[in-house]
């Protein structure tokens, strides 16, 4: 790569943003860059601390991406309760002057985070320039609604596709949210659901196309799918949890519940550091099912078959002490591993 074809990567890629505010950013590249050279640094060694144009357009559009975070000295902002009204701006201003106790976001072609933080604060970016959002604040509940779609790129060729594959990616919203909920309910058509330190007391999270992620999360009742796409929960901690996803795979590390109903049609459930004494069902209709508990359970009967695979359990011949719980392992056409670390 020559200093030429990095500058011209570079704006690609900056394509997301406005024209002026691109032009800014390559300009100031290319003062840079020509006053290195007066210094004496080569092409090489300059391309050595330029690194990728794709990443250093991502910190630019990062930086870029409006976040406005509401203080006590910002102007109030009067909108209609009620009315579906255009995401500007002032988004998390106006959202910060009421008693928001559920959140709703509901898309298409959109990947979602969520996110605990110390003040409220709102990310959106639409690379296909098709995205828009708009929302509605009623009784307590933020009802944030993503519409557009993907830009249709044809790609003939791998040089093709690296040229304009920031067109083809889905757009984004991340949402910093600094208190517990009552209710998160995020519903998309396409798109990744992401949640990270995240306290609610009913908890719906389905994507039709897309995977959805959930990280040191706190929920009463919590339900989680996903048709096409792998469900994944790390140190978080459930009354209830429900997980059902039609080809993807459920992945579960040290995720605690009172019960776990866990169901994939295609793929493999992975599941290590349970909660031992709780109920459990988890089927796999065509995978493989592997449990890993940290220790072994007094109160749980473990159960685990297969229809046609392999079943390997080690704590078949445990003695259970009160059998109050059940913890049944399923696969139709999978094998079943259940082991002791």
């Amino acid at each position: 790569m020559t200093l030429d074809n990095f500058i011209k990567e570079l704006e690609d890629e900056l394509g997301v943003l406005p024209e002026e505010q691109r032009g800014e950013i390559i300009d100031r590249f290319k003062l840079q860059i020509e006053r290195a050279k007066d210094l004496g640094d080569s092409e090489a060694d300059l391309l050595k601390v330029l690194d990728d144009p794709k990443k250093v357009a991502e910190k630019y559009i990062r930086d870029a991406v409006v976040e406005e975070e509401a203080t006590e000295e910002e102007k109030i902002l009067e909108v209609p309760e009620g009315e579906i009204q255009p995401v500007t701006a002032d988004f998390a201003s106006v959202v910060n002057q009421y008693d928001i106790q559920k959140l709703m976001v509901s898309g298409t072609s959109v990947d979602v985070k969520v996110e605990a933080g110390h003040k409220l604060g709102f990310k959106f970016i639409s690379y296909s320039h098709k995205g828009d959002l708009s929302y509605q604040i009623k009784d307590g509940r933020l009802n944030i609604l993503h519409t557009g779609r993907k830009k249709n790129v044809r790609v003939h060729t791998i040089f093709d596709y690296m040229k304009k594959r920031k067109q083809m990616r889905n757009d984004e919203l991340t949402i910093i949210w600094p208190k517990s909920l009552d209710e998160l309910n995020v519903d998309l058509r396409h798109g990744k659901i992401s949640l990270a330190h995240i306290n609610a007391k009913n908890l719906r999270l389905h994507s039709s196309e897309g995977m959805v992620e959930a990280t040191n999360v706190k929920s009463d009742n919590a339900e989680i799918k996903s048709d096409m796409g792998r469900l994944i929960s790390r140190t978080s901690q459930f009354n209830e949890l429900s997980m059902k996803t039609e080809m993807g795979k459920i992945i579960l590390e040290d995720v605690r519940a009172d019960y776990y109903h866990l169901v994939s049609e295609l793929g493999s459930i992975n599941l290590t550091g349970l909660k031992v004494e709780s109920n459990v069902k988890a089927i796999s209709k065509m995978g493989a099912v592997h449990v890993n508990y940290k220790k072994a359970p007094q109160l749980t009967k473990v159960v685990a078959k297969a229809n046609v695979g392999k079943v390997h359990n080690d704590l078949a011949k445990v003695e259970i002490v009160d059998s109050r719980y059940k913890a049944e392992y399923k696969s139709e056409m999978g094998s079943v591993r259940v082991s002791l670390l």
